[in-house]
């Protein structure tokens, strides 16, 4: 399957499968008064937000190169992810709200088992998209399903927490309040990654230490070159882009200091087959 018809057909099915999931916990909370299934359904709210964010994001991502953006449109994705992890963080906060105000009122949970019920569907539901997901993310290394992929994980975990407390002790509300408070713990800590990873991609990081060895060794390896200088690294979600200067000797064809360019590219592209190379040629 071509990998932009893969990235796109998950992405759609994981906003489609977000509005199911919420619909389910909508009926779900209005039965049970449940605050940790509260939090479930929050984080369905955000999961539907994000994917949709997710879906225009990837779609923008696989233009190709322009005259305006030459260098393609792959940031899109860490834009996405910027704005999810914001979303998370809100969505947490309001339920820490919800849940100090369950200890507060001391409200109790009624009709446990339409709660357990729907989640179990949920985590059924949940685990099938995830492993569309993790095959989508093998296959083309999207940060933008992977974003998705972890709100996903995450759902897995609270869903089974949830269901727990609903069957074990589903009138605790101290209880009920506290497996919240956690997962919504647990969310951020997700959140904060996903943050980070996106700013460093807008920010253009460089490459890896282990990366940027990988591509000394291939410089160094040639034997025609007499050294580099000026190596710049930076990459997006779907590519990575490698700058560098070589030294070569002076009494170098114009030819042949290209067709030392050009299987330093070959070999990179081995190592990095997405990547995008630029190698000036200086005499020494």
């Amino acid at each position: 399957m071509n990998n932009n018809i893969l990235l796109k057909g998950v992405a759609f099915a994981a906003m489609a499968v977000g509005a199911l999931l919420m619909g389910l916990k909508v009926w779900a909370y209005w039965v049970t008064n449940s605050v940790s299934v509260l939090s479930s359904l929050l984080d369905s709210m955000l999961d539907v937000a994000a994917s949709a964010v997710n879906f225009l994001a990837i779609r923008k991502s696989l233009q190709p190169a322009n005259t305006r953006y030459r260098y393609g449109h792959g940031k899109f994705e860490a834009i996405a992810g910027i704005i999810q992890s914001t979303i998370i963080a809100v969505v947490v906060g309001y339920l820490f709200f919800e849940a100090v105000q369950k200890i507060w009122l001391q409200e109790a949970t009624g009709n446990p088992e339409v709660g357990i019920y729907v989640l179990i569907v949920s985590l059924l539901i949940s685990l099938l998209l995830i492993g569309a997901q993790t095959y989508a993310i093998k296959k083309t290394g999207s940060l933008a399903i992977r974003a998705d992929s972890l709100h996903y994980k995450t759902d897995l975990l609270q869903n089974g927490a949830v269901i727990a407390l609903l069957y074990f002790a589903p009138n605790n509300y101290w209880l009920d309040a506290i497996v919240s408070i956690l997962i919504g713990g647990v969310i951020l800590v997700s959140a904060k990654g996903i943050f980070k990873e996106s700013l460093h991609i807008l920010a253009d990081h460089s490459l890896s230490s282990e990366e940027h060895e990988k591509i000394l060794t291939v410089i160094n390896k040639h034997a025609k070159t007499k050294g580099y200088h000026k190596l710049l690294t930076r990459f997006t979600p779907n590519r990575v882009f490698i700058e560098f200067h070589i030294e070569l000797d002076n009494s170098m064809t114009l030819l042949e200091a290209h067709t030392v360019a050009d299987e330093l590219e070959d070999s990179l592209l081995k190592i990095f087959p997405e990547a995008h190379i630029t190698i000036h040629q200086d005499p020494v």
